[in-house]
Parts: C-alpha cells; sequence; structure tokens
C-alpha cells in the first residue's frame, strides 16, 4: 500500500477479490479496495460516501464496509527541532490534517443520522497496531452504509468484533468463576482478568495467564477500594458480586488514574455552553416514547443544577451535539457485553470513544431490560441516563456509593437525584 496525497488522480485503490469464509460453513466472494486517504485525507474516504455521483467523481464506488485505519500524524525525525524546515513542516501538517480528519469523521457521524451508516466501531491500540503496524495513536473504525441495493455480504457487529480480536473471555459472565485466591487459576478467570483490564485496573492482563499474581492482587485491591468494598486483593464473593451488578461501559480508570471531573465543554459560548441532543432509536420494552422523556429529565436535571448551561432537543438531521438511542448490545461504539448497560462519552477535548460530534449516549437493547421507575429485573432510564448526562458533561466515575456518578447501578431501583459529590465535580468544571 503506497501513500500518495495525488489521490485518487494519481493512485485510485487497489482492487482485490477475497473469499470469505462464514462461521456457518459457507462461502462467498467479494471485492476489496485498498486505499489510502493521502496527507490530507483528500478523497481518500470522500469517495465512498454515501450519494456522491460518478458524473462529478471518478472512482466512486458503492461499498457495505468501511475500515477506516487512522495511524496520527507523522512528524519528521529532527532533533533539533529549531531548524526552520522541521518547525514550518510540523505546524503545517498538524494544522492540515488534524482538521481533514475531524472533517471526515463527522460527515460519517452525518451519515449516521440520516440512516445511511448503520455504525461505526472502535478498537483499542493494541489491535490495530497488530493488524496494521500503526503507532500508539491509532485507531480503526468500521462504518457499514445502506445502499439502494444490498450488498451480498453482511456481517454482523458480532461477527467484526471476532475479526478485530476483541472477543474472547470478556464474554464469559463472570457470576460463574469461583471465588479465587493469588497463585489460583481456576477456570473463566480470564473474564475477570479481561474486566480489569476493560474498566483501567490492570494494563496487558494476557501476561497473568489466567492466574491471581501479583500484579491481579494489587488491581483488585485499587477495584475492591474504589467500589467501596473490603479490601482483601483476592477474587472473593463481593468481589464477584460487584462485576456483576450493571453498571456504565466507561472505565472507572484512565492509565491506571483515577479522576472525578475531566474536562468541560469549550465552544463559541460566551460563558457557559447550551448543548443540544436528539433521539434515533428507541427500545420496545417501553411503551410509547416514555424512554425519550425520562431522558429529558436527566437533562432537565443536570440544566436546573448548571444553569444557564442548557440542553435543547433539536432533530436528529441538525447536527446535534449529542445522539441518543438504544443500540445492540456489541454496539459498534462500545461493546456492552456482560455488566455494561449504557456508556456516553467525555466532552471533545478529552473523549475517549471515537473523536468528533455527536457525541453517544447510547443504551443496552440487547443484554438490558428498561423500564420508567423501580422495577424487578429492568433498570430505570432516567436514573441511567442522569449517571451518563454526567459523562457528557465532563465527569469521570465517582468512588461515593451515594453518587449517581458510582459506576453501577442494581435494577429495580431508582437515582434521579444529583447528590453531593456530583454538584462537587459539576461546579469544579463549570463555577
Amino acid at each position: 500500500m503506497a501513500a500518495s496525497a495525488a489521490y485518487p488522480a494519481l493512485l485510485p485503490a487497489l482492487e482485490r477479490t477475497f473469499t470469505f469464509h462464514h462461521r456457518d460453513g459457507h462461502s462467498q466472494q467479494h471485492t476489496v479496495l485498498l486505499t489510502d486517504g493521502g496527507v490530507y485525507d483528500n478523497l481518500g474516504l470522500s469517495v465512498l460516501e454515501p450519494g456522491r455521483s460518478p458524473r462529478h467523481t471518478q472512482h466512486v464506488y458503492d461499498v457495505p464496509f468501511i475500515i477506516a485505519c487512522a495511524a496520527g500524524l507523522v512528524e519528521l525525525a529532527l532533533k533539533a527541532r529549531h531548524f526552520m524546515a522541521g518547525c514550518l513542516y510540523g505546524g503545517q501538517r498538524k494544522s492540515a490534517a488534524r482538521p481533514g480528519d475531524a472533517a471526515s469523521r463527522a460527515r460519517l457521524r452525518g451519515g449516521a443520522g440520516r440512516a445511511k451508516i448503520e455504525g461505526r466501531r472502535s478498537v483499542t491500540p493494541s489491535a490495530v497496531d497488530t493488524a496494521c503496524r500503526l503507532d500508539h495513536r491509532a485507531r480503526t473504525d468500521r462504518v457499514q452504509f445502506r445502499p439502494e441495493q444490498p450488498p451480498g455480504l453482511h456481517l454482523s457487529p458480532r461477527e467484526v468484533l471476532v475479526m478485530s480480536g476483541t472477543t474472547g473471555s470478556v464474554r464469559t459472565r463472570i457470576a460463574t468463576v469461583e471465588t479465587t485466591k493469588p497463585g489460583d487459576s481456576p477456570e473463566g478467570f480470564g473474564s475477570v482478568l479481561a474486566f480489569l483490564q476493560r474498566y483501567g485496573y490492570l494494563q496487558d492482563a494476557k501476561r497473568e495467564h489466567d492466574t491471581l499474581t501479583v500484579r491481579v492482587s494489587v488491581a483488585l485491591r485499587k477495584y475492591q477500594r474504589l467500589q467501596s468494598l473490603p479490601i482483601t486483593g483476592e477474587f472473593d464473593e463481593a468481589t464477584r458480586e460487584q462485576m456483576d451488578t450493571g453498571r456504565c461501559g466507561l472505565p472507572d480508570l484512565q492509565r491506571g488514574m483515577g479522576f472525578s471531573a475531566a474536562c468541560a465543554w469549550t465552544g463559541p459560548w460566551e460563558e457557559y455552553p447550551s448543548l443540544t441532543y436528539a433521539f434515533d432509536q428507541g427500545t420496545s420494552d417501553i411503551s410509547g416514547d416514555g424512554e425519550f422523556q425520562a431522558v429529558r429529565n436527566a437533562f432537565a436535571t443536570w440544566q436546573a443544577f448548571l444553569t444557564p448551561m442548557s440542553f435543547a432537543e433539536i432533530k436528529p438531521t441538525d447536527n446535534p451535539d449529542i445522539m441518543v438511542g438504544w443500540r445492540p448490545t456489541v454496539d459498534p461504539d462500545l461493546d456492552m457485553t456482560g455488566s455494561a448497560i449504557a456508556h456516553a462519552d467525555l466532552p471533545p477535548d478529552c473523549e475517549t470513544l471515537e473523536p468528533g460530534l455527536p457525541q453517544p449516549l447510547h443504551f443496552d437493547n440487547g443484554e438490558a431490560t428498561w423500564c420508567i421507575g423501580a422495577q424487578p429485573g429492568a433498570y430505570d432510564v432516567e436514573s441511567v441516563a442522569l449517571h451518563e448526562a454526567g459523562h457528557l458533561i465532563g465527569l469521570g466515575h465517582s468512588s461515593d456509593p451515594s453518587a449517581v456518578m458510582f459506576p453501577t447501578i442494581n435494577g429495580n431501583t431508582t437515582h434521579r437525584n444529583l447528590e453531593s459529590d456530583d454538584r462537587q465535580g459539576a461546579l469544579f468544571l463549570y463555577p
């Protein structure tokens, strides 16, 4: 694969046909296009967007999927940065590439809002390094378009996850794992390690070989401390029960460190932000549009406390700051398999998922059951939305079990009022 700023005029996409073997045993042949976006993403991705006409642009392809690998900015290896050429190149490269990359992602999100794009997928940098040999800032997105004539290949989100290598022990239910002491390696313990890595307590879980090592014991102690559990360093009954409790899909720690207030929104506002949100998909668990009203109530709670900060509902086609909806468990934004029941993201300056607007507020519409109020076996939409809206304004998880921003929530309960810890964090961001 060659890089060129002259695509598509001088370097059109490489076109190859491959045989794809499905899990059910049958095989299909499909064409794969391999292209590079060029230095400024000049039409490398644009020609694959839905709705482009071949009458105006060459090399227009109607495709069901795009897998885009963005390796980040490439900088000259000049140790002496005072050289004029190095300084000019670096500044121009960053100023040109970042807006172009953001614009491409924004257009894809716009297609999602118009129901032309089914979803997108981000995987961990380590997975991208293995597949694409990119640097540590790399990221991939899986985008499915809906052309007028459906193509022959239809990959489910689960199949895409299998292809990207993110499935495995995390799918094992933690509730079935036996209590574990240091040095033990019970069946299914890999799911515990996957949980600790997923939520920021453990790095490179594969090094532990499904064993409760010293490193794992330290991670368990950290988890137990932040979850207000007895600190044993063992995988005991209390820890198992807490890990299997419904929770937010965002990590508790970033690079091993906790944060209660990550960053605030910045933009064209004079002081407090005026954010917009829209709904795209609801849930059949609740009759009518009761789930939407519950989310509106959650935004109103934060707005009442942070006035003049505001949240206004608009149409999905009007480029909202936040997109609210119910998604399959294997959400292209963030896999919610296991105990995760919902997720959002932080403001653009400190987001943890895919960069660019709209920020997601997604509920698991597969494994979780939703309700209005407290009902056995179901989660109250407003209570969960209040937590996720806290992330959207810039709050991280709290170690206070009484706080809305505590990472877990039980079914058959409601929590619709901001607590002291929530209010203090919000005022820190928006004084």
